[in-house]
């Protein structure tokens, strides 16, 4: 059988949540739906939860990670386009008939994403992502290494895009080195293999924040891993550091990865990133992109210092915007 689109969801240890989320794409009207749930090695009752609905084409695994669950879902996806769908989030109601037109008229050359709201410990944060948020992605326009520049500067959420199947299979899935970032590192990939990416106002989902160790988002990863991330995805963008909004893009996320490590303490670490953003795109340019925080603090304090202060300013303000 053919499908409009296939939603894959890989599940570790969420029967608290398994139920709605399978609950909200089975609710889908307009298109036809394969909805793949890969339990990755669950202790709980997240399989038996998901067995329940004869809707869902069910795969157990061993515990090796959400990517690994994703690229084993693709072997079995037989629609047209994928959506990626965590097992503690939830569609809204129409959201992927609204992506699947926008696709169809684009005959799967764009990628179109839309935006999510939050909820946090049972408050409702909103995050919507205006047209005015995303205007560099209101068209499909730009050059290739413009379109590599903004994936390698805005990282999209997995379950945002509507990706083509053909797409995602002729880049491989995710990367499977990588320990966090990997949806970041499948778009810039995306991205050089000639897709584009189009903002669509689209509510796709809500993504749920909670303190269980089964969001994929609370879990933590060590400098070095984070190192090897950027590695393998600097090996993917390297032939393209020729044009200069790539080599400010890559130094502007280097300038971030910095402030974060030396948060951590992780001094040293994080003064070589400083040092590599000021080689790629020059002091002056690499302050510019990073905002008018950061040079104020730049112009007051050593580079390691102002880094770490400017981390300080981030992380309070978004305390003050979780708590609300």
């Amino acid at each position: 059988m053919e499908y409009d689109i296939t939603v894959i969801t890989p599940v570790y240890n969420g029967e608290d949540y398994i139920r709605k989320c399978i609950e909200s794409v089975l609710n889908q009207d307009g298109v036809k739906v394969q909805h793949i749930v890969v339990d990755d090695g669950s202790v709980d009752g997240s399989y038996e939860a998901a067995r329940g609905y004869n809707c869902v084409s069910l795969i157990k695994q061993k515990n090796a990670g959400a990517p690994s669950a994703r690229n084993l879902g693709l072997t079995k996806a037989l629609g047209n386009y994928i959506k990626f769908l965590d097992a503690d989030d939830y569609l809204l109601p129409g959201c992927l008939e609204k992506q699947f037109h926008a696709a169809e008229m684009n005959e799967g050359k764009v990628i179109n994403y839309g935006f999510r709201d939050i909820v946090w410990e049972h408050r409702r944060i909103c995050k919507r992502k205006t047209l005015r948020a995303n205007l560099d992605d209101a068209v499909a326009s730009g050059s290739l290494p413009q379109q590599v520049s903004r994936r390698i500067s805005k990282n999209l959420m997995t379950s945002l895009p509507l990706y083509p199947a053909k797409a995602i299979k002729k880049v491989g899935g995710f990367d499977l080195r990588l320990m966090s970032s990997q949806e970041w590192n499948l778009n810039i990939r995306l991205a050089i293999a000639g897709y584009r990416f189009m903002f669509d106002d689209v509510h796709c989902y809500t993504q749920r924040i909670h303190d269980s160790p089964s969001r994929i988002t609370n879990r933590k990863c060590d400098p070095k891993s984070e190192l090897l991330n950027d590695k393998y995805t600097y090996e993917s963008v390297e032939s393209l550091l020729e044009h200069q909004c790539v080599r400010d893009a890559w130094a502007k996320r280097l300038r971030g990865k910095a402030s974060n490590f030396i948060m951590a303490g992780f001094i040293e670490e994080g003064q070589r990133m400083l040092d590599e953003a000021t080689l790629l795109s020059g002091h002056s340019v690499v302050s510019n992109i990073y905002g008018y925080p950061y040079r104020t603090l730049g112009s007051l304090f050593s580079g390691v210092s102002a880094a770490r202060l400017h981390g300080l300013l981030i992380k309070s303000a978004r305390k003050i915007l979780y708590r609300k």
